[in-house]
């Protein structure tokens, strides 16, 4: 077993692809708040913003 494999199992860690979207500049979309979840997002072209609630300015 190689160490990340190794580091995974003993945090317990999880990985599941729940979507790949193309979106265009018009387009939005809105993911639900979970507990224990880190969710990562890759942008292979271009730009985003993203607003989170309680933060006062988009990132």
């Amino acid at each position: 077993m190689d160490i990340l494999t190794d580091l995974f199992e003993t945090l317990r860690l999880r990985s599941l692809l729940s979507f790949v979207a193309n979106l265009r500049a018009e387009d939005a979309m809105a993911i639900p708040a979970e507990t224990n979840v880190v969710r990562f997002h890759l942008v292979r072209r271009g730009g985003c913003t993203m607003e989170v609630p309680g933060l006062p300015e988009p990132m």
